[in-house]
Order: C-alpha cells, then sequence, then structure tokens
C-alpha cells in the first residue's frame, strides 16, 4: 500500500534519527552532583527579540503567524516541544528543552523561557530559569500552580538532572511584565531508581540520607519513581506526580509532594502485573475532572501491550489507581484502537480526548474518547479517527487533541495533530506534520501543514487553546532551524463542526478490518520480539524505532523485551 511509504513507522524514523530532531531523548552526558534544596532566583536574563511571520494559503484565505523562532544559543534554548502556557497580559511561558543548539551533550540542560509580546508584531525572550544542579531536560509540560501575590505560577518537570540525574519538579513565577522579579524555585529533585546506586563515578550517599540516588539504608530499591511524566498541582497545595520508571517495580509511580515537599508514595506501578491494574510506564499530562479525580495514561500494559488510561482518585490524602481502559489488540499486536497512549485532554464536553501515538487500522495513531462514568452508566471508550490511511493524512500525534464547545450553539469541534504527514512536497519527503479537525466518524479536514520552513515542523506537545487559535510548539523548522512557536486559527463553522455518529455508522467502522499484508508495516509486532520484513534494512524494524523512542522519553524500563533485542 503507497500510504505505508509515506505514513508509517517506518517513515517516522527518519525524523526520530535526527540528532537536531530527537528531542525527547536528550541522551545527556551529565556530571551533576546536586544536594537536594529550594532555590529562588530573581535574576532574568533579557534574551533574543524577533519578529513574528505570518505564512498564508493562496489568496491569504488561511493564515498562520510564526510568533516566535528559536535559535542556537548558549543560554535562551531551542527545540521547544512541551506546549506552552499564557499569562493574562498575552505572554506566554514555555520550557525549552535544548540548550545550546543541540539536545545532546553537557551543555543541553533546558531552560524556562517567557515570550512578551512586543511592537511591531514582535516578540522578546526572556530566560526565567535554568536548570542546573537541579535538573535537566525540561520536558514535561507546565501546569497551573495555585496564584501567588508575585505573578502567575506553574509546576513543571525535568527528566534528568537532580541529585540522582533522573529529574524532578521546579516550580516558576512569572512577572506580569518585562519589570518584574522572576521567581524559580526547585520542589524536588530525588527522583531514582534501583540502577542508581552509582552516579557519574561516585557511590550512592550513605547515612546522613540514605533514600537518595536508588537504595535505602538496607541496600533495597528506592521507591520514589525516576524520569517525571506529569505535574499537576492540587488546590491543597500539594502536588501529584507520575513518574515513567523507578519504583519497586521499575515500571513507575503515582506520588505526591507536601505543602513541604517532601514526597509521599501513593501508588506503584507494575510489569507484568495481572491480578490487578496492569498498566505501566505512566506518560504525558495528568488530567484533572474534579477535586479528586485525575486521568492519565501509560504506554504499555502487561495484558495487551498497548498501554492504559487510568484513574486516579484521592480520599483521605492518598491517591488510588484503578483501571479505566486497556487498549485491546489487533492480531496481538498493532493496538485495534490505537497502541502507546501519549496525549490526553479534557474537553468542553466533559469527556476525556485521547491520542495513540501508533496503532490502528493503518499503524499511524489514532484520536478517541472516554466517556467518564456516571451514577448510572459506566466508563465507555470511543476509537473516533484511524490516522494515516492516505499518503498525506497526518499521523503519530505527539499532543493531546482539543474538544471545544461553542456555548451559543453547542456544536463541538474536535482538533488534533500529528507529527508526520501533511504536506510531502515540502523539504521534508514524509512531511512535517500538521493540525487538522475532525468532522465525523474517521473523517477529518486538514486546517494547516506544516512546511518545515517558519512555521517549524514536528507539532509536540499539548495545543494551548486562545482566542480562536492553538498555541503549538514546533521542536523541528523555524527561521534559523531550531524550533518554532506557532499560532494556528481553528476555523469553527459548518466545515469543522463534528457530527456525532450513529449506530449504523458504529457498527460499519467495527466491521472494517485493515489490509496490511503485502503492505511495509508488519502487524505482527508482539511483547517477545517484533517479526518484521527481513527484506528491509535493519533500521526500519520495529524493534530499534521502538528503542529509539524510548531513548527518547527515557523510558528505560517500558517495553524492555522487545527493544533488549534490538541490537541482534
Amino acid at each position: 500500500m503507497s500510504r505505508n511509504k509515506e505514513c508509517s513507522l517506518s517513515v517516522f524514523v527518519n525524523f526520530i534519527n535526527n540528532p537536531l530532531l530527537s528531542l525527547f531523548g536528550l541522551i545527556l552526558s551529565l556530571a551533576l552532583i546536586a544536594i537536594p534544596s529550594a532555590r529562588a532566583a530573581t535574576a532574568k536574563l533579557v534574551g533574543p527579540h524577533k519578529s513574528s511571520h505570518k505564512l498564508c494559503t493562496s489568496g491569504d484565505k488561511y493564515c498562520v503567524t510564526s510568533i516566535f523562532s528559536f535559535i542556537s544559543n548558549l543560554n535562551f534554548g531551542s527545540f521547544p516541544s512541551s506546549g506552552v502556557m499564557a499569562l493574562p497580559n498575552g505572554a506566554y511561558i514555555l520550557p525549552v528543552a535544548g540548550y545550546d543548539g543541540s539536545p545532546y551533550g553537557t551543555g543541553s540542560i533546558g531552560v524556562v523561557a517567557a515570550l512578551y509580546p512586543q511592537e511591531n508584531d514582535s516578540w522578546q525572550e526572556v530566560l526565567l530559569g535554568t536548570f542546573a544542579p537541579d535538573g535537566a531536560a525540561p520536558s514535561v509540560s507546565l501546569a497551573n500552580a495555585n496564584p501567588t501575590s508575585a505573578g502567575y505560577s506553574f509546576d513543571g518537570g525535568t527528566i534528568y538532572g537532580g541529585a540522582c540525574g533522573l529529574g524532578g519538579i521546579y516550580q516558576v513565577t512569572a512577572p506580569a511584565t518585562l519589570d518584574g522579579n522572576v521567581i524559580f524555585t526547585n520542589l524536588y529533585n530525588n527522583f531514582s531508581d534501583s540502577n542508581t546506586k552509582y552516579y557519574s563515578g561516585n557511590p550512592s550517599p550513605a547515612g546522613g540520607n540514605p533514600n537518595v540516588c536508588g537504595y535505602d539504608s538496607d541496600n533495597t530499591a528506592y521507591l520514589g519513581g525516576s524520569n517525571p511524566a506529569g505535574v499537576l498541582p492540587q488546590t491543597d497545595g500539594t502536588t501529584l506526580v507520575s513518574t515513567q520508571g523507578g519504583g519497586k517495580f521499575a515500571s513507575g509511580t503515582l506520588s505526591h509532594l507536601t505543602t513541604d515537599n517532601a514526597q509521599v508514595i501513593d501508588f506503584v506501578f507494575q510489569q507484568d502485573n495481572l491480578d490487578e491494574f496492569n498498566g505501566f510506564a505512566p506518560y504525558g499530562p495528568l488530567v484533572q475532572v474534579g477535586p479528586d479525580t485525575v486521568y492519565g495514561v501509560t504506554l504499555d500494559d502487561s495484558v495487551n501491550q498497548t498501554g492504559t488510561l487510568y484513574k486516579a482518585t484521592r480520599s483521605g490524602g492518598k491517591w488510588s489507581v484503578s483501571l479505566a481502559y486497556n487498549f485491546p489488540p489487533l492480531n496481538g499486536a498493532m493496538g485495534l484502537n490505537g497502541q502507546m497512549p501519549i496525549g490526553l485532554s479534557l474537553g468542553d464536553d466533559g469527556n476525556i480526548y485521547v491520542a495513540t501515538f501508533s496503532g490502528g487500522l493503518w499503524a499511524g495513531g489514532t484520536i478517541g474518547r472516554y466517556i467518564p462514568p456516571t451514577d448510572k452508566t459506566e466508563g465507555k471508550y470511543e476509537k473516533l479517527l484511524d490516522m494515516g490511511k492516505n499518503p498525506n493524512d497526518l499521523c503519530f500525534p505527539l499532543g493531546a487533541p482539543l474538544a471545544i464547545k461553542d456555548k451559543a450553539t453547542g456544536n463541538l469541534y474536535i482538533f488534533f495533530t500529528g507529527s508526520n504527514g501533511g504536506d510531502l512536497n515540502t523539504n521534508d519527503d514524509v512531511g512535517s506534520g500538521g493540525v487538522a479537525a475532525l468532522t465525523k466518524l474517521e473523517t477529518s479536514v486538514p486546517l494547516w501543514n506544516f512546511t518545515n520552513g517558519a512555521d517549524g515542523a514536528y507539532p509536540t506537545g499539548p495545543m494551548f487553546f486562545q482566542n480562536g487559535a492553538a498555541i503549538i510548539t514546533n521542536p523541528g523548522g523555524g527561521v534559523d532551524g531550531y524550533g518554532a512557536v506557532v499560532s494556528v486559527p481553528l476555523t469553527m463553522d459548518d466545515s469543522t463542526v463534528f457530527h456525532e455518529p450513529n449506530t449504523a455508522e458504529v457498527a460499519l467502522a467495527k466491521l472494517v478490518t485493515p489490509t496490511l499484508a503485502g503492505s511495509s508495516l508488519s502487524p505482527k509486532l508482539t511483547h517477545k520480539g517484533a517479526q518484521y520484513d527481513p527484506r528491509l534494512p535493519s533500521r526500519l524494524n520495529p524493534k530499534n524505532i521502538l528503542k529509539r523512542l524510548l531513548l527518547q522519553r527515557t523510558l528505560q524500563k517500558t517495553l524492555s523485551e522487545w527493544t533488549q533485542e534490538s541490537s541482534n
């Protein structure tokens, strides 16, 4: 099938093989030993002042704005990939994972920056904080913290660095104007796992602080988790945190930081747990649907090896985890409703919208929604779109969908991104991704295909909806080639409104079966080892692709049986 040449896992490897675009890996050669401590900095560094760029379709019928393009600079970051948050004054705040123009090396620690609007459609970048020695690689999306008198506060996380090299949690308070002070505070940086007994050539501390770096006083694995995935401040001053790895079973944890920034373990994810909750390797943001109810996703599970949607509930100050949905397998392999859920968001209609990175009928990922349970109904998951069927279709989403409800009409609009696909006639032969609207079951309408030019490429992270547009972080492209923040108008009219499927449409969709025979994508991806067409080069082997994906997000333990054989 021709579409597999343009939009398949074998094509996505072109993106993740590029050392300038392997954003999530940030394989750091760090030599950072830090004593956990809170620190506050009021100094700020004013960075580049750059003009925005408007790009339009023929006849200027539709235009997007490249708000800011990053440069290769020692201090101000590059390759944005975790979305933005907005300040009331129109400024944007965002973590920027790169540091010195390269996502690799000791300088690639990352920064938190703010973009302030200036005259003549220009923007001023201001450095709000750097991470050494309290963390590195701030690829965890920001979340609103409790308001403070000093300004607008946000919590975020780093997946590397800190006392043990496996991440930390920080809070940054951005001033309303360029004249205000910045407050940057390390909240917690002791994340570690059972493999972190030695770090940077030094034995882990013993005695005074036995829980640092992987081992407690009786030399058993520390349960705190490693590599934060989601951070979500609560109204009581605590902060809920999920980690991608670490914990007793090296499969991730859910914990919370107290108001004194002490870590309390709430739940330990367990690989190969077939008796209770079976998901492991938490990933992406956490979504709050009530004062004591949060949803999250795991990339994998011990039953279908496709991933899960989980529900966390709080009672008496303690969080517990239960299974909301386990993505079903397809032919024992690529998930029928998607595989590796990578982003979720709360829609205006009260439902949870989920993007999966891969799987579905065409192996290019899926868009779906979970309708939470009520007192009278059980929770239900609905797949809405299989991505990547046609050559120019968007595929491999790396961020959550947006579901927006028009209060006046009651119409629902669903928008999503894909990191590959779109316009294949640009200087990127696999497509640079784009933004589209989901109009009905298995039908979408493209809004904008990125060109890998001033508008950037490979949209990554959550979209931020503001004044009728989605603010998107593109780690690729930009004027200088180091990524861009882009504003994409979200058309909301009869051409993009979502039409709820009827019973007949749902039944028909369930009868559709994929025709993968003879295609370049094998469906025989299994937990014990991927099978692939032997005629293809080893770099296209899905085991190797999955290995690279693991490196991108430091999921050292996730899908380990898939990746252990990748060098064979």
